[in-house]
């Protein structure tokens, strides 16, 4: 992954107020701090604090920051301007159009008035893909990007012979996340599937998640009006023994996603060795297709539609790679590595 002078040592500090809490992100972000703590050639801080940073930024080549809207990020930054130390920033996907809509006046003023300085005294931008990469172009942000997913988490599969209800039988996709209309896309997918349905009897459609907003109504009335149960089968929040049966029975994972960063739903899926049929905006695109992990398109539900009939096609065409080679959390933080070293010696 890149060669290091001999003796050199990186000292690269993690900052993200957000290490405490649970979710995908602070796991992911403490996961690449282990990762990166059992390396040779580095030397790696985590810091949660705007106090800790002070006290550790002079003995720090370089501070990778995590987050974007967030007046800490802007002071972490600006600290790092002020005592002259080089940063980096993951923006999380944050600068997606579908994560401007919601909150868009309050996050258009924070890119005018804070973020637009921070990201362009960047010395490098983190992405996740270069459709990303290419969003920064519109706010006239020319910062240099390396682009890397996170890694997957192999320990979170549960092997289970976990007996499925009947109509589980026929070959079927799977939604599985929180139930966010805005976010998830499930109204593309409910209409898309709805399209798709007409014309193949290939596929039925499983959804499954926690409820968010009421997603759970949505969908209800969704199949109460359009007649669309004996196709489309709406379990809710399931046991993890149930989502592990769901995951290994499933054809492929269906995802359309209208902004994400990495989802952990897509991950699994690639532990599990599972297809994935998602959309652009779900930030998980640049790997999908090559490695044959699965099918893109834009997130409408006529794109949806088609890419489903694309899956059809497709799907035993062409071997499945091995995900495990380019996405285990071994290889995810060389790649964060080689770009600290290039941060750092530029």
């Amino acid at each position: 992954m890149g060669a290091f002078r001999e003796k050199e040592i990186l000292k690269v500090g993690l900052f993200y107020p957000d290490l405490d809490k649970e979710g995908g992100y602070p796991r992911d972000v403490l996961r690449l701090f282990k990762e990166l703590e059992s390396k040779d050639g580095i030397k790696v801080k985590k810091i949660k604090s705007l106090p800790q940073l002070l006290v550790s930024l002079k003995k720090l080549d370089c501070v990778h920051v995590f987050g974007f809207f967030s007046f800490k990020i802007f002071l972490t930054c600006l600290l790092c301007i002020v005592f002259n130390k080089k940063y980096i920033v993951s923006v999380f996907g944050q600068l997606l159009p579908g994560a401007l809509s919601i909150g868009k006046l309050k996050k258009i003023f924070f890119i005018n008035c804070f973020g637009r300085f921070i990201l362009r005294r960047a010395s490098k931008i983190h992405v996740f893909t270069d459709y990303e990469a290419k969003e920064l172009i519109k706010y006239q942000i020319s910062t240099p990007t390396f682009k890397s997913f996170f890694g997957i988490y192999p320990e979170d599969v549960k092997n289970t012979q976990e007996i499925m209800p009947l109509v589980m039988k026929k070959p079927f996709l799977l939604f599985f996340g929180r139930l966010d209309i805005h976010q998830k896309g499930l109204n593309i997918l409910l209409e898309g599937f709805k399209k798709y349905s007409i014309k193949s009897e290939m596929f039925d459609l499983v959804i499954s998640g926690r409820n968010y907003n009421n997603g759970n109504l949505y969908i209800e009335n969704f199949l109460r009006k359009n007649n669309s149960k004996s196709r489309i089968h709406f379990l809710g929040e399931v046991t993890e023994v149930e989502k592990e049966a769901l995951y290994s029975y499933a054809a492929a994972i269906i995802y359309p996603c209208h902004f994400d960063g990495n989802p952990r739903p897509l991950r699994h899926a690639l532990c599990r060795k599972k297809k994935i049929l998602t959309t652009f905006q779900t930030n998980f695109a640049d790997q999908l297709e090559p490695h044959n992990w699965g099918v893109l398109f834009e997130n409408t539900s006529l794109d949806l539609a088609e890419g489903i009939e694309k899956f059809e096609e497709v799907s035993t065409k062409i071997p499945y790679e091995e995900p495990s080679k380019t996405r285990s959390w071994d290889y995810c933080s060389n790649e964060f590595m080689v770009a600290y070293a290039a941060t750092i010696n530029n």
